[in-house]
């Protein structure tokens, strides 16, 4: 059994963003786990209440941005789209280590901090998924939608 790499992979520019965001997309997702735990740590208890308090935070600027992300995608530039967005990921992760680590933490900036990241990733995906166009050939464009 031979290994094939995916057609969309052999292009250096796709590959190299595919590559970038796996490493952010793993990086959110152990945020969240973490962010779920943090919230248990400051209730001091299981809270479901708290808990869906997040999923609240995370789908209400969602709802509110990805309305203005898809059309900001189709006439932006999508690479400064991207640069901003996972700046500003990386800032709200930042943020939460150094409330953190300095005490000065609280349930409400838990959730602020995440509707600040969910506004952000409503930018992000329109950006991701309309710059691919732009790094594959279209025959290779199906594994490139697919990654």
């Amino acid at each position: 059994m031979a290994f094939c790499i995916p057609p969309a992979l052999k292009h250096r520019r796709f590959r190299s963003l595919w590559l970038g965001l796996l490493v952010s997309i793993t990086g959110s997702q152990m945020q969240l786990a973490a962010i779920h735990w943090h919230i248990r740590d400051l209730t001091g208890e299981p809270d479901p209440l708290a808990l869906s308090r997040i999923g609240l935070a995370r789908i209400l600027p969602i709802i509110l941005f990805s309305s203005i992300g898809g059309p900001a995608a189709d006439s932006l530039n999508r690479r400064r789209i991207l640069f901003a967005t996972q700046s500003m990921m990386a800032l709200v992760a930042m943020a939460l280590y150094l409330l953190t680590f300095s005490g000065g933490i609280s349930i409400w900036f838990v959730y602020a901090l995440t509707a600040v990241q969910a506004a952000a990733m409503a930018f992000d995906l329109p950006a991701r998924q309309a710059l691919a166009p732009n790094l594959v050939p279209g025959k290779d464009l199906p594994s490139a939608f697919s990654l």
